[in-house]
Order: C-alpha cells, then structure tokens, then sequence
C-alpha cells in the first residue's frame, strides 16, 4: 500500500508572503530531520511552483539524502488547493478506508 505525505509550506512571512520566515525555515528543517530519523523514503516528491513551497522543500531535502528525498517534479496546480478540496477528498476517503476514518476522528 502505497503512503502519501501532505505537507503545508512553512511559516511564511506577512511582507512577503511568498518567502519563508527564519520560522518557517526551522520547521522545515526540523521536520527533515524527523523524516530522516524515522527513516522515511520518499519514491518521488512533488511542490507547487511558489517560492515559500519549493523553499520548504529544499529545506527539507537539506536534512535528507538525496535517494532518501528526490528532486520534486513542479506542478502549479499545487499552488493554491481550496480547504474544500481536502475536505471532499477526507470524505471519500473515510467511507473506504477503515484505518483513515479511525485516525481522522482521532485527530478532528
């Protein structure tokens, strides 16, 4: 079974919100550095075309090996994606998939 890992760009900053904050840059950072210590493979990665998202990226990828987080494919349609999206999407899948329906109302 195949894992998807969904992760929001980080903290952005309010003068330009394309761009990462030193915060937002930590984030990033720490959370390459949990994916390597879990030891997560990724067989492909993908970002949207903005800046603060291919930033959170290659921060991320700084933490990791290269097989470990390969270079992303960019796709625009990553770029803005409506709340509504994911929320469909959780809807489909909470009705097919046991185990994602247990953890989502956990988390929500």
């Amino acid at each position: 079974m195949a894992t998807i890992y969904l992760v929001r760009h980080g903290q952005a900053g309010g003068q330009d919100y394309n761009k990462l904050t030193a915060a937002g840059e930590e984030q990033a950072r720490l959370l390459g550095r949990y994916l390597k210590r879990a030891g997560i493979h990724f067989d492909s990665t993908a970002t949207g075309s903005l800046g603060r998202q291919q930033e959170t990226l290659q921060l991320i990828r700084s933490e990791m090996s290269a097989e470990a987080c390969p270079e992303p494919d960019t796709h625009n349609e990553l770029n803005e994606i409506e709340p509504r999206v994911f929320a469909a999407l959780a809807a489909d899948l909470r009705g097919q998939d046991d185990h994602f329906r247990r953890e989502f109302e956990r988390w929500t």
